[in-house]
């Protein structure tokens, strides 16, 4: 009976090790050629390595649970020592792995954690204050806010540099902020709070990978994402398991909700860090509403080299359609255009996310740009001149508050399997009508005014709030009203000491 079990479940671990290498080469089948380069940069030499070396293991034991299933025990060769050690190692490896893609503290960054001293502290803070020095960063603040807490503001630059291995190292990150903020009346504040939130919100752990040269838990999650199959994408099943209520009959409505929402999401517009930007409904939203601001990406003389700029002129006038804000009023589309355009869909998603990851610069002028963009729909749509009466911190709260979900479009699919302009930019509507059914008491609240059914937005919202308002006495020196402020900042010191 023993022998039976062990053979069939070496059988099953066989097929499984197969429909795994399987997938792997359909997913390296699929990449277009200007990925090679910007995934070797994220990956390095030492990832590529470590990636070979786990493929190399998955044979092994594919070829080892062959052997042990179809070979009686009675005439089963003992397997070799070294082949045994070569095994454990690898279960060590993937189980690392996939600690440290899935768990938002791995056993190794709990123990480093463990092992920090004062000193580690101190030495962290240290070096994060010369750090701002030494790109400038600090002058940036002090001609800025003159009440702007340096020691806090360095720490936050330094946590969302060390997210950004090889990109941020010693470069400036406020400077930016501030050079596009001015440009595009926009509330630095709100965008310094999305890169920072972006360095430590998410279900993984803060900081680079080991053995990647350029990925953090979270990059190396959205590259997974943006590389799922198109069959995935586009699978009946998927669509039926989102637009019905099948899995939450099966797992109840907590877990089923949450597994809905898993299949939702995993769609070619990932949200991809420093500022979370979705790539369709928000970058390529800004690219259809800015054009003018992104001569680089247009076509001025008849090369298509640019990748990003090629598949967006493709997609351009069909791929994201206004209104913005109401993605259920156009029909879905059909499998010829899936046919016809899936390519450039892919190709847009994938050189989108790079360029957001590996050119700080652009991921800037993108997010200052949606906030200009999200400005100018607030004027439009708030009655009363409404929005000329806020105040800034106001403004910028109404502004992050879109950068949530709005829970109640969790299993309603817009026209596009590929987009999902409903979980990002449909918060808009619900936000301006709240604020709409009582203007007075948006702009004479004592404290910051956010719409009174907050179940309707995903629960980040509340942390993104308070990170908010913790940027914002940093740079300025007083609390939002009525937002009490997180207190993140000292955790960062115990993160940065992790990485001394």
């Amino acid at each position: 009976m023993w022998t039976l079990v062990r053979r069939t479940g070496l059988g099953l671990f066989f097929i499984g090790g197969l429909l795994l290498l399987a997938i792997e080469l359909y997913v390296l089948a699929d990449l277009h050629r200007f990925e090679y380069a910007p995934l070797l940069q994220l990956l390095g030499w030492r990832g590529l390595a470590f990636l070979l070396l786990l493929n190399a293991g998955l044979v092994l034991a594919v070829v080892v649970s062959l052997r042990g299933a179809v070979i009686a025990s009675s005439s089963r060769r003992p397997t070799a020592l070294v082949t045994k050690a070569l095994l454990a190692l690898w279960i060590v490896a993937v189980l690392w792995l996939l600690e440290w893609t899935f768990m938002e503290e791995p056993l190794t960054v709990r123990i480093a954690s463990a092992l920090v001293t004062e000193q580690d502290r101190e030495s962290a803070i240290a070096r994060a204050i010369e750090r701002a020095r030494e790109t400038g960063d600090l002058a940036v603040i002090r001609g800025a806010a003159q009440s702007a807490d340096e020691r806090n503001f360095a720490l936050m630059l330094a946590r969302i540099a060390i997210n950004r291995p090889g990109v941020l190292d010693r470069r400036p990150i406020a400077e930016p902020i501030w050079r596009y903020c001015r440009a595009y009346a926009v509330e630095p504040a709100l965008i310094l709070s999305g890169g920072y939130v972006g360095s430590f919100y998410g279900e993984a752990v803060s900081g680079p990978m080991p053995f990647f040269a350029g990925l953090t838990a979270e990059t190396f999650r959205d590259l997974l994402q943006l590389h799922l199959p198109t069959w995935f994408i586009e699978n009946p099943l998927r669509v039926a398991l989102i637009g019905g209520p099948h899995l939450e009959n099966l797992f109840g409505p907590a877990l089923g909700w949450k597994l809905r929402y898993a299949f939702h999401k995993a769609t070619y517009d990932a949200s991809v860090d420093p500022f979370e930007t979705n790539l369709y409904s928000e970058l390529f939203l800004v690219l259809k509403q800015y054009p003018d601001e992104f001569p680089e990406l247009r076509n001025r003389d008849g090369r298509d080299d640019e990748p990003l700029g090629a598949a967006f002129r493709k997609l351009e006038s069909h791929a994201l359609r206004a209104p913005y804000d109401e993605p259920y009023a156009h029909a879905p589309v059909d499998g010829t255009y899936y046919q016809r355009y899936r390519d450039d869909l892919t190709a847009f998603a994938r050189a989108a996310a790079y360029r957001l990851i590996l050119d700080y610069d652009f991921a800037v002028k993108v997010e200052c740009l949606l906030a200009r963009y999200y400005s100018e729909l607030y004027q439009e749509r708030l009655e009363g001149a409404l929005w000329a009466r806020l105040e800034p911190a106001q403004k910028a709260v109404l502004i992050l508050l879109l950068r949530d979900i709005y829970t109640h479009n969790v299993g309603r699919l817009a026209y596009n399997l590929y987009l999902l302009p409903e979980l990002n930019t449909t918060p808009f509507p619900y936000v301006v009508e709240e604020a709409n059914k009582n203007p007075d008491e948006v702009v004479r609240a004592k404290t910051i005014w956010v719409p009174p059914d907050r179940e309707s937005l995903w629960g980040a919202t509340t942390l993104k709030l308070r990170a908010f308002g913790e940027v914002w006495r940093t740079i300025y020196g007083n609390a939002l009203p009525g937002v009490g402020p997180a207190s993140t900042v000292e955790d960062a010191v115990v993160v940065l000491a992790r990485h001394l």
